[in-house]
């Protein structure tokens, strides 16, 4: 199932895993830096700036590629580059130009299109998921060379550039959240699977003081039991961090937070018990009765 907005697609199989085998591959492509990259492509520009803007962005796309990921400076050439895109959506911005936005995202989404029809085309392929910038596929081995042949043909009509990346496994709750098993071994989580695994993962300059870090013991435990068939249950009774086992619940509006039949504050910056009452929030109903609500 697909679902196409103003900013891009996405769809994806539900609650399904997939391995690599003698017959199948696990492969995942995106297109690198997808809305400067279709802009600059297909010479897209802000009106009132001119053509000349596409040079200069074109130049920033340059730049970074100097710079091997993960440094610094490669970093700030993404932020300029994504921000510039980003901007073209606000109205306090000198890049404000929402044809120049829209014809950015309608046509990543029909090119993405044209990769997806061309490509199901090959027989057996499946797909596992599709976002704006890609998708990932279960791809027999025999039919490979066609996959790369429909791929570079896509990629010299698009003059857009795929990246691709095979995975060994991938363990798929929805498109948002999936654990997917890189071939060397390392694990890339995502979403509801996330968990901390350093300290640099709490630290402001990575961007993750947003994060709910809460119910660490979930994600942690179900990894282990869905890549190597753990006992939940022995796991659980191992634990020794108590912080995997804190809880984050945010109170907004006119919603009632209580422990047990008490009413408390909005704000309780800890609740630390072991024999206590269990604590609740109650959250009205929104919206006019009888129309549909996400559940």
């Amino acid at each position: 199932e697909m679902f196409f907005g103003s900013g891009g697609i996405h769809g994806s199989v539900n609650n399904k895993v997939y391995r690599e085998s003698a017959t199948h591959k696990i492969i995942d492509i995106d297109v690198a830096g997808m809305y400067p990259a279709v802009g600059i492509a297909n010479r897209f520009f802000p009106q009132h700036l001119g053509e000349k803007f596409v040079e200069v962005y074109k130049q920033l796309k340059f730049d970074r590629k100097q710079h091997k990921k993960g440094t610094a400076m490669n970093a700030v050439l993404k932020l300029a580059q994504n921000g510039a895109y980003g901007k073209s959506n606000s109205q306090y911005s000198p890049l404000f130009d929402t044809q120049y936005l829209f014809s950015i995202t309608i046509n990543g989404q029909l090119q993405n299109l044209q990769l997806f029809e061309a490509l199901s085309f090959i027989p057996g392929i499946e797909f596992i998921q599709d976002n704006t910038d890609g998708m990932t596929v279960y791809l027999p081995r025999e039919h490979e060379r066609l996959f790369d042949c429909y791929k570079m043909a896509w990629e010299k009509e698009t003059g857009l550039e795929l990246e691709q990346v095979e995975y060994k496994a991938m363990y798929v709750a929805d498109v948002n959240n999936y654990l997917a098993v890189k071939k060397d071994g390392s694990v890339k989580r995502i979403g509801k699977y996330w968990y901390a695994t350093c300290w640099e993962d709490y630290d402001q300059a990575a961007g993750k003081w947003h994060t709910d870090v809460s119910m660490m013991i979930v994600p942690k435990i179900a990894e282990q039991v869905m890549l190597h068939g753990a006992d939940p249950m022995m796991l659980l009774k191992m634990a020794i961090d108590p912080f995997d086992f804190m809880i984050r619940q945010k109170v907004k509006g006119n919603q009632v937070c209580k422990i047990g039949d008490t009413e408390t504050q909005k704000t309780a910056r800890y609740y630390v018990s072991v024999s206590g009452q269990p604590m609740t929030v109650t959250r009205p109903p929104s919206g006019v009765v009888g129309a549909y609500k996400r559940k």
